[in-house]
């Protein structure tokens, strides 16, 4: 009767008091308290559909935020907040009795640091900080799209409040140019054909990044619809995309009078054609 008393008094406490959850998360280091983080720098970086069809490296001029070297991001010469006595925080009571409440905020006079300062730093003003400038250069990996983003650990403003610097995001901004185009997986490319090519049946010649193609227009074709080929777009590991060939024919003005009468004959012969 005893043992059997003592088992449901350890039981009793263990299910109130232990929680083993809690207990593996301390384990894992899930119960440590992560160091704050300095807040990201957004930075925009404009490609061509070409440079994500190859990935490309860019030189970007970055101006940063850096750490005060004449005072070391101090800001100068600092004496003890009076308002909250150094901590950095005060607190407020609200309600009274069994209802009274403590709420700790932020020192309003020194912004949480626990000093002001007394006599400023001459190189910074104050600031703590001093604008930088540098160039970067990055990687741009191949198939990315607009409003990709990427990553550049360490480059960004620095942060007093974290002592240490933040992270720069590169946000991508696709911008047409050489008549491409990248529509997800899709390489687009803007052709423009005259009447004359179209009646010769021209080849077409393409300036396809992996090397020209020449194409023959189709015998019926429709310039709102664009030509594919296939497997000639952006790569990828499991399927790649296709060549897209948005075709648009441009009315030149033929200037020879007897090239515009031989062509008149033609066309003629050919509405007297039997089908």
């Amino acid at each position: 009767m005893g043992d059997e008393n003592n088992r449901r008094k350890y039981d009793n406490r263990g299910s109130g008091g232990f929680d083993i959850n809690s207990m593996f998360e301390q384990m894992m280091g899930g119960g440590m308290r992560q160091k704050p983080k300095a807040p990201d720098k957004v930075m925009e970086i404009v490609i061509s559909p070409l440079d994500s069809y190859f990935g490309v490296k860019k030189d970007i001029d970055v101006t940063s935020l850096d750490c005060c070297g004449g005072c070391n991001g101090n800001g100068g010469q600092r004496n003890t907040c009076n308002h909250c006595k150094g901590s950095g925080y005060i607190t407020q009571r609200f309600g009274m009795g069994h209802f009274m409440q403590q709420i700790q905020t932020g020192c309003p006079m020194c912004k949480g640091q626990g000093s002001v300062i007394s006599v400023a730093c001459n190189t910074c003003g104050g600031r703590g900080v001093t604008p930088k400038k540098e160039k970067l250069n990055v990687t741009i990996p191949s198939n990315v799209d607009n409003g990709d983003f990427m990553r550049v650990k360490g480059r960004g403003d620095y942060n007093l409040n974290v002592r240490d610097k933040g992270d720069i995001i590169l946000k991508v901004i696709m911008a047409n140019d050489n008549d491409f185009e990248k529509i997800g997986r899709d390489l687009v490319f803007k052709m423009k054909v005259t009447p004359i090519d179209i009646l010769m049946d021209t080849p077409i010649e393409i300036p396809h990044p992996d090397g020209k193609l020449k194409i023959h227009l189709p015998d019926v074709f429709d310039s709102e619809k664009p030509l594919r080929v296939s497997n000639k777009g952006y790569k990828y590991s499991d399927r790649n995309g296709d060549l897209y060939i948005k075709v648009t024919v441009t009315n030149n003005k033929i200037s020879n009078s007897k090239i515009v009468e031989g062509l008149k004959g033609l066309l003629e012969q050919t509405e007297n054609v039997p089908d």
